[in-house]
């Protein structure tokens, strides 16, 4: 059991847990891979041409941040 699992079963309003711990994991895992894409894309030759995928997964990541943040309050 994961920390997040542990804290998230104390809450008295607990019911949705396991739904919520994937939520949460899965937010995470997105945030992660696009902020990896952006570094990826800033590390490309070309990469002028890519400024709007940069764009779109730095978004993407914020996103991601603010609704794992907004789902463990």
């Amino acid at each position: 059991m994961t920390t997040t699992e542990r804290m998230i079963a104390t809450h008295p309003f607990s019911s949705a847990r396991e739904h919520l711990v994937e939520t949460l994991q899965a937010v995470s895992d997105c945030a992660q891979v696009c902020s990896i894409c952006a570094d990826a894309c800033l590390n490309e030759p070309t990469v002028i041409n890519l400024t709007r995928s940069i764009t779109i997964n730095l978004d993407c990541a914020t996103i991601c941040d603010a609704t794992a943040a907004v789902l463990t309050r």
